[in-house]
C-alpha cells in the first residue's frame, strides 16, 4: 500500500471529523438557519475532506513526479542540498576505505505503520465492495425504471407539461406502476409515480408532479448518487451517513417549498404528503433515488413548515458570494488541521516495513519521496524488489560532465536493498581533507568490484538529478559541450523523467536547430510514461515546428496510452498545427485514438478554438473535415452535441459536403434532446442553401419526440427558402406529429407559401 495513500486516510479521517462535527454544532446553535445555508454547509462537510485531505497528496505528486521504468525511481525536484561541481577525479584519487562492520540495533519502539498497512487494505476491500455495490444497485434501479409502463394518464401529462413550461425546462419522462409506494426521481430523470395518483385531486396532483420536478431542477439525483458514493469510499467514517440524512431532509424542504410556491397553495402538497405516508409500507424506496416519502422522512417538520407559512416565506436563493463564503469557511477549518502523516520513527522502522512489504509480495509498487531539513536531504524509493535510501548532510560535489562524484563536503551515506543482496557505502570529506569511505556488502566489510561500481555510477546519476535542477544541469553542459553535450546526457540517463526534464529544459534555453528538433521528437517517442512523453511533447511546441517535424510529433502522441495526456498534448500543438493533408490525417488519427467522449470533444473544441482564418479570409475546411469525421468515435450524445456545436462557427455553410457531413453526424445521435440541439445550432448559425436545409429535415425525419421535431422545424421554417421541395420534405416530417404539433407546424411555413 503505498504511503501517500496511507497518509491520505489519516487526513481524511481527522479532516472529515472536523468538518462533520462542525457543521453539526453550528445547525445546532441556531448559526445555521436558512435551508440553503445549512444544505451548503452539509454539502461541503461531506464532499470537503476529500479535496483538503487530497491537496498535500497532489502537490507531492507534482513535485515527485512518478517512475515507472527503473528498480530505483529518480525524483527530479531540485534539492535543498548544495551541490558543486570539480574537475573528473581519476581512479586514483585519494579515496581511503575505511571498513567497518556495521550493527544491526534492535528495533524498541511501536511499529505503527507496519499497522497502518493492513488497516489500509482492509479500508480498500470495503471501499471497492461498497462502491460495486453501488453500481449493482445502479443497474438494478435502471432495469426496474425500463420495466415500468410509461403513464398513460393524460390529466397527468398535460399538468407536468404546465409545470415545465413555468420552470422553463423539458417535460421529464413519466412511469407508473404499483412496484414503490412513493412518488420518486431516478438517477437518469424519469419520475416514477404509484398508481394512487392518479386517484388524487387535480391540485394534489399537481403539487406531488411540482415536488419532483424541484428534485430535478436541483439536481437532487446527482448530488445524492455522488454523495452514496463519497460514503461508500469512506465507509470507516460514520458520520458521513448522518450527513447524508441530514442533506436528504434538506433536499425534501427545500422541493417542498419550491412545489408549494409555484403551485400557489402549500395545503395540496401537505395532503398528498399524508397520502404517501399512509401507503408507505409498499417497497422501500431504492438508495439511489429522491423521494417524495422514507421511512425516515421527518413528516412532522415537513408538514409544520407548510402549514405555517415557511415554505411559502422562503428567501431568495443563496448568493454566489455568499455560497463561497461558506465553503470558504469550512474548507479553512478543515485547512487548519495539522496535516496527518504515519511515518516510521527513525531508519529501524522504515525497516520493519519493508520487510513486512517484501513478504507480502511487494504490494505498494513503486513510490518516491524526498525529504529536506536544512543542510541535511534523505532520498527514498521503494518497488516489489526492495529499497533504496541515501542521506546526505552537507555539500556534494560532481564532474563537468555530472558522471561523477569528486567531493563530499560532510557526509553521504547509501543504504541499498534489493533482490536479498544489501549494499551500505557511507563516504565522509571535508575541503581539505580525502574522502573517506566504508562500503559493507551484505553486512559484512568489502571492497567495491566493477558491478558495485556500477551501481555507483547509477546513484551518481540519481544524486545529480536530486540535487540539481533540470534547468541547472543544462546550463552547465551548454557552456562545457553545448547541445551535443546535453544530448549525450539524456541518452545517458537510463529513467523517463530524468530524460523528459533535461529535453524541457533544452527547449527552455532558447531556440533549437531542425536536427536537434527531430532528435528530440525521437526521444521523446521512446520515453515509456504517458507522463513524460506528453511533457516532453509539450516542451516541443515551444518554438514552430516544420510539416514533417508536426507528423513525427503527432505519431508519438498517438502513441501515449492516457487519454488525459494525449489531449493536454495535442491542445498544446493546437495553435500552429499546419493544414497540410499528411498532418491533417495524423491529427484526425490522434483524436481517434483517444478512448474518452469527454476528452475527444475536449481536443476538437480546443482545435477549433485555435483555427486561424488562411491569406483568404476563410478557415482551413481540411481541418473542420477532419473534426467531423473524428466526431464519428464519440458515444456519449451530450459529448457528441457539444463537439458539433463548437465546430459551427468554423464551419463553410455554403460547402453542402460538409453541411451534408454534419447532418449525419449529428442524426447518429441518439438523444432526440440532444439531436435538436445540435441542427439546431447549425439552422442558427446563419444562411444555409437549399441543400443544407434538405440536409438537416433529413437528420430530423427520425426524430421520435414530438416535441423535439416541432421545435426544430419552427427553427427551419424561419429561415428555409420558399423551395417546393423543402415545404414538401418538411410537411413530410410533419405528418407524423399529433395534430396539435402537426397544426403548428403547418402554421410556422404559411409565410412560406403567402409570399
Amino acid at each position: 500500500m503505498p504511503e501517500p495513500l496511507i497518509d491520505w486516510l489519516a487526513a481524511y479521517a481527522v479532516h472529515s471529523t472536523t468538518l462533520l462535527a462542525l457543521v453539526w454544532a453550528l445547525e445546532r446553535g441556531g448559526l445555521l438557519r436558512r435551508l440553503a445555508h445549512a444544505e451548503l454547509a452539509w454539502r461541503w462537510a461531506l464532499f470537503g475532506p476529500m479535496l483538503t485531505a487530497s491537496v498535500p497528496l497532489l502537490i507531492g505528486l507534482l513535485t515527485t513526479p512518478p517512475q515507472v521504468e527503473e528498480a530505483m525511481p529518480v525524483p527530479t525536484a531540485a534539492s535543498h542540498t548544495a551541490s558543486t561541481r570539480a574537475p573528473a577525479a581519476s581512479p586514483a584519487s585519494p579515496v581511503a576505505p575505511t571498513a567497518r562492520p556495521m550493527g544491526s540495533p534492535k528495533i524498541d519502539e511501536f511499529p505503527w505503520r507496519a499497522l497502518a498497512q493492513p488497516a489500509a487494505l482492509l479500508w480498500l476491500a470495503g471501499a471497492l465492495a461498497g462502491l460495486a455495490m453501488l453500481a449493482a444497485s445502479a443497474l438494478w434501479l435502471a432495469a426496474a425504471v425500463r420495466r415500468l409502463p410509461r403513464n398513460d394518464d393524460a390529466a397527468i401529462e398535460a399538468a407536468m407539461l404546465r409545470l415545465s413550461r413555468r420552470a422553463a425546462i423539458r417535460p421529464p419522462r413519466l412511469r407508473s406502476g404499483t412496484r414503490w409506494a412513493s412518488p420518486l426521481l431516478t438517477p437518469g430523470g424519469t419520475i416514477c409515480l404509484p398508481r394512487w395518483t392518479a386517484r388524487l385531486e387535480p391540485a394534489q396532483r399537481e403539487a406531488v408532479l411540482a415536488h419532483e420536478l424541484a428534485h430535478l431542477l436541483r439536481r437532487d439525483p446527482a448530488w445524492r448518487v455522488a454523495a452514496q458514493a463519497v460514503v461508500c469510499l469512506a465507509w470507516l467514517q460514520p458520520l458521513n451517513r448522518v450527513a447524508l440524512r441530514r442533506l436528504d431532509t434538506l433536499a425534501e424542504l427545500a422541493c417542498d417549498a419550491w412545489a408549494a410556491r409555484i403551485t400557489g397553495s402549500p395545503v395540496p402538497l401537505a395532503e398528498s404528503l399524508l397520502h404517501a405516508a399512509e401507503r408507505r409500507q409498499g417497497r422501500p424506496a431504492p438508495r439511489l433515488v429522491t423521494a417524495m416519502s422514507r421511512r425516515r422522512s421527518p413528516l412532522a417538520q415537513r408538514l409544520h413548515r407548510l402549514l405555517e407559512g415557511d415554505a411559502m416565506s422562503e428567501e431568495k436563493p443563496t448568493a454566489r458570494r455568499t455560497r463561497w463564503i461558506i465553503a470558504a469557511c469550512v474548507l479553512a477549518a478543515a485547512v487548519a488541521v495539522p496535516a496527518i502523516a504515519i511515518r516510521g520513527s527513525d531508519a529501524r522502522a522504515d525497516d520493519l516495513v519493508a520487510d513486512l512489504m517484501t513478504r507480502l509480495g511487494g504490494l505498494g509498487g513503486i513510490s518516491n519521496s524526498i525529504f529536506h531539513n536544512g543542510s541535511i536531504t534523505r532520498i527514498e524509493t521503494r518497488d516489489g524488489d526492495g529499497r533504496l535510501r541515501i542521506d546526505i548532510d552537507g555539500r556534494l560535489q560532481f564532474s563537468d560532465a555530472e558522471d561523477q562524484l569528486t567531493g563530499v563536503d560532510g557526509k553521504l551515506e547509501i543504504r541499498d536493498t534489493h533482490h536479498d543482496h544489501k549494499r551500505r557505502l557511507l563516504i565522509t570529506g571535508r575541503p581539505s581533507q580525502a574522502l573517506q569511505r566504508s562500503f559493507e556488502r551484505d553486512g559484512a566489510s568489502a571492497t567495491m568490484n566493477a558491478d558495485d561500481d556500477a551501481w555507483f555510477a547509477g546513484v551518481v546519476d540519481l544524486l545529480v538529478q536530486a540535487t540539481i535542477s533540470a534547468d541547472e544541469q543544462v546550463r552547465h553542459l551548454l557552456a562545457h559541450g553545448g547541445v551535443p553535450a546535453v544530448l549525450a546526457r539524456i541518452d545517458r540517463i537510463a529513467n523517463d523523467a530524468g530524460r523528459s526534464a533535461l529535453i524541457q529544459a533544452l527547449m527552455k534555453s532558447g531556440p533549437q536547430s531542425d536536427e536537434t528538433l527531430d532528435g528530440l521528437i525521437a526521444r521523446v517517442g521512446r520515453l515509456g510514461s504517458d507522463y513524460e512523453r506528453r511533457s516532453g511533447l509539450q516542451a516541443l511546441t515551444r518554438q514552430p515546428l516544420a510539416d514533417a517535424q508536426q507528423l513525427a510529433w503527432l505519431q508519438t502522441a498517438a502513441g501515449i496510452g492516457s487519454d488525459f495526456e494525449t489531449r493536454t498534448a495535442l491542445a498544446s500543438l493546437a495553435p500552429q498545427l499546419s493544414t497540410a493533408p499528411a498532418v491533417v490525417a495524423a491529427w484526425q488519427a490522434a483524436v481517434e485514438h483517444i478512448h474518452s467522449d469527454f476528452e475527444t470533444r475536449t481536443v476538437i473544441e480546443t482545435q477549433m478554438q485555435a483555427l486561424k482564418n488562411d491569406a483568404h479570409g476563410q478557415v482551413p475546411p481540411a481541418l473542420v473535415n477532419a473534426a467531423l469525421a473524428a466526431i464519428g468515435g464519440v458515444h456519449s450524445d451530450f459529448e457528441h452535441r457539444t463537439a458539433l456545436v463548437t465546430i459551427v462557427p468554423r464551419m463553410d455553410k455554403a460547402d453542402a459536403a460538409q453541411v451534408q457531413a454534419y447532418a449525419n453526424s449529428a442524426a447518429a445521435i441518439g438523444s432526440d434532446f440532444e439531436r435538436r440541439e445540435a441542427l439546431i445550432a447549425l439552422v442558427q448559425s446563419g444562411e444555409l442553401k437549399t441543400e443544407g436545409y434538405g440536409a438537416v429535415l433529413g437528420a430530423a425525419s427520425s426524430i421520435g419526440s414530438s416535441f423535439e421535431t416541432l421545435t426544430l422545424l419552427h427553427a427551419v421554417a424561419e429561415r428555409m427558402p420558399a423551395d417546393p421541395d423543402l415545404i414538401a420534405r418538411y410537411r413530410r416530417i410533419a405528418r407524423k406529429l399529433g395534430d396539435f404539433e402537426r397544426g403548428q407546424a403547418e402554421k410556422a411555413i404559411d409565410h412560406l407559401e403567402q409570399g
